[in-house]
C-alpha cells in the first residue's frame, strides 16, 4: 500500500513538473517571432564582449562585430533576389564565419538548407535540386571546384564563398559569385527591408547522410530552434562571457543548436580542428571537468 501511494505521489510530481514547464515554455515564446530576430535582441547585450575566436580562418570579432557582419550580410543576400520562403543551401564545415553567414540569410526569411562541404559532390548535387536552392554559400574555393559540372542545372541567384584563396577559379558561372569579404561590402551599400516572420515559419532544412538512399530533408521551424534555448538554459545554463570549443559538424542538430545557445548567452565561441583539439583545450581553458556533466544533463533530459 505505502509502495502505491509512493509510486501515485511520483507520478503527480512529475505531471506537475511538465505542467509547469509547459507554462513556462509557452511564456518564453508569447512574444518571438523568429530566432533570428530573438538572436539579434540577445546579442546586443553584450556588444563589446568577444564573440568568435577562430585563428584557423583568421575569425576574430566581438558582438556588435557579429552583428553588424549579420546586417550587411542579410542586405546583400537581399538584394541578390532572396525572398521570404526561398532557401539558401549552406555546405560548409564548421568554423567562426558560418553562424553569420546562416543568420543573415535567416533575416531575409530563408530557409537554410545544411550540409558539410566534404559530403560527396553528387550528394549536394541533390539536395540543391530537392530543395530548389535559390543561394548558394559555401565554405571554399575547393568546394566550388568540386561542385563546378554541377551548377550549371541550379537556377541559383548567386554563389557566395566565406573562406578566400588565391588558388580559387570563380569564372564560368552562371550566376554572380562573390567572397563574404566583398558581400559585406555591397551590404553597406543597399538597404535592407525587414521581412515579416513567425515561429511557425521554417528556418533550417538539416539533411541526413542518405546511408540508406538519397538524402532525407528535416525541416525545423523558429519555433523549434526557439524551444531548445528554453530547454538547453534549464541544463546547461552558460554565462555571458564564458569560453566554449566548437569543433561537431554545425550541420548535426547538436552543434547547430548548441552553437546558437552559446551565442544567445554571450559567451566566447572558439573553433578548433581535430589535430589542435587538444592544445585548444588547454589554450582556451576549456574545465571538461564542468562541461562534461552539463552535456550529459542535457542529453539525459531528451534535449538533443
Amino acid at each position: 500500500m505505502n509502495s502505491m501511494r509512493e509510486t501515485r505521489k511520483r507520478n503527480l510530481l512529475t505531471k506537475r513538473r511538465i505542467l509547469s514547464e509547459r507554462r513556462a515554455m509557452e511564456r518564453f515564446l508569447a512574444d518571438k517571432t523568429s530566432f533570428n530576430n530573438y538572436l539579434k535582441e540577445k546579442i546586443r547585450e553584450y556588444a563589446d564582449l568577444p564573440a568568435i575566436t577562430d585563428e584557423y580562418v583568421n575569425a576574430s570579432v566581438n558582438y556588435k562585430e557579429f552583428e553588424d557582419t549579420c546586417s550587411n550580410l542579410a542586405a546583400a543576400i537581399q538584394s541578390f533576389g532572396i525572398k521570404k520562403g526561398d532557401f539558401v543551401a549552406i555546405f560548409s564545415e564548421n568554423h567562426g564565419k558560418w553562424a553569420m553567414c546562416e543568420q543573415a540569410a535567416m533575416r531575409c526569411g530563408a530557409v537554410c538548407t545544411l550540409r558539410g562541404s566534404a559530403a560527396p559532390p553528387e550528394e549536394l548535387d541533390y539536395i540543391l535540386t530537392h530543395s530548389e536552392a535559390k543561394g548558394l554559400i559555401i565554405r571554399d574555393g575547393r568546394t566550388l571546384k568540386r561542385l563546378k559540372e554541377y551548377l550549371p542545372n541550379h537556377n541559383l541567384n548567386f554563389i557566395l564563398i566565406m573562406i578566400k584563396s588565391d588558388k580559387d577559379d570563380i569564372t564560368g558561372f552562371n550566376c554572380p559569385v562573390y567572397y563574404m569579404e566583398e558581400a559585406i561590402e555591397l551590404g553597406k551599400t543597399k538597404e535592407f527591408t525587414a521581412v515579416e516572420q513567425n515561429i511557425d515559419d521554417y528556418a533550417v532544412m538539416m539533411y541526413t547522410s542518405g546511408t540508406t538512399g538519397n538524402p532525407k530533408g528535416v525541416p525545423q521551424t523558429h519555433k523549434n530552434i526557439l524551444s531548445q534555448m528554453e530547454a538547453l538554459e534549464y541544463s546547461l545554463k552558460s554565462k555571458k562571457g564564458e569560453n566554449t570549443l566548437q569543433i561537431l559538424p554545425v550541420w548535426h542538430a547538436y552543434e547547430h543548436i548548441g552553437q546558437l545557445y552559446f551565442f544567445t548567452c554571450g559567451c566566447h565561441l572558439h573553433f578548433t580542428t581535430l589535430p589542435g583539439l587538444k592544445n585548444d583545450l588547454a589554450k582556451y581553458k576549456i574545465d571538461m571537468m564542468m562541461s562534461v556533466p552539463r552535456i550529459w544533463e542535457a542529453i539525459r533530459l531528451g534535449i538533443f
